[in-house]
């Protein structure tokens, strides 16, 4: 007589598969990758802790990107004070000189000023420090040496 084992008999593992035309997981770029911080990256997040939230404003005209300023606030509102603040280096950024019209964008965070478009990134100061990719700034670009 044979003797029978009482325990079931799992089946070998299955190699996980991928559905035709999914992304390799290895290669895809939008899965994260690990990067060391480096001694700045680490300064900068220091001097953040335990203050307020500052969100990206941008200066955008076709591919050309700057950092307007970083904002407590995204309303529109304030996307104009500091436009205002800083209008002078708007206008060296976008090559005019004198009053310029600005038009809002009516449903959206945004104005635009002569085919340019100043509006939220989306990011915050920290989120820019972690990624390590920075827009320039707009003073930097066009310094002005009024202070304005």
């Amino acid at each position: 007589m044979m003797q029978t084992s009482l325990l079931p008999i799992a089946p070998p593992p299955l190699k996980a598969i991928r559905p035709v035309g999914a992304p390799d997981p290895r290669n895809d770029p939008r899965y994260i990758t690990v990067k060391p911080l480096t001694d700045e990256q680490v300064r900068e997040l220091a001097r953040l802790k335990n203050g307020r939230t500052m969100y990206e404003i941008e200066i955008a005209v076709g591919a050309q990107r700057a950092l307007l300023c970083y904002s407590e606030s995204t309303s529109v509102r304030q996307i104009i004070l500091a436009t205002e603040t800083r209008q002078r280096a708007v206008l060296a950024f976008l090559g005019m000189e004198g009053p310029i019209p600005v038009e809002r964008v009516k449903g959206r965070q945004e104005l635009r000023i002569a085919g340019a478009v100043i509006r939220p990134t989306g990011r915050t100061r920290r989120d820019v420090i972690m990624a390590g990719d920075p827009l320039p700034y707009i003073g930097k670009l066009h310094p002005n040496p009024e202070g304005t």
